[in-house]
């Protein structure tokens, strides 16, 4: 099955994957920096989380 795909379909694939790793694990650190150090309820971080993830979306978009 793996023999049909081209060779480069693997690196594709384990580059978007560190990708996406390395986001939500950026994005794991800003909410405990709005915990820890900020002090902000659960809800205003999830305002922000959702506002900033949204941000992001919209600049990828753009960007493409």
């Amino acid at each position: 099955m793996l023999k049909k795909h081209p060779k480069a379909l693997a690196f594709l694939f384990f580059t978007e994957m560190w990708e996406q790793v390395g986001f939500y694990t950026l994005m794991a650190i800003l909410v405990l920096y709005m915990d820890k150090t900020l002090g902000w309820s659960d809800s205003r971080k999830g305002e922000y989380y959702g506002l900033f993830l949204a941000f992001l979306k919209k600049l990828k978009r753009f960007a493409a």
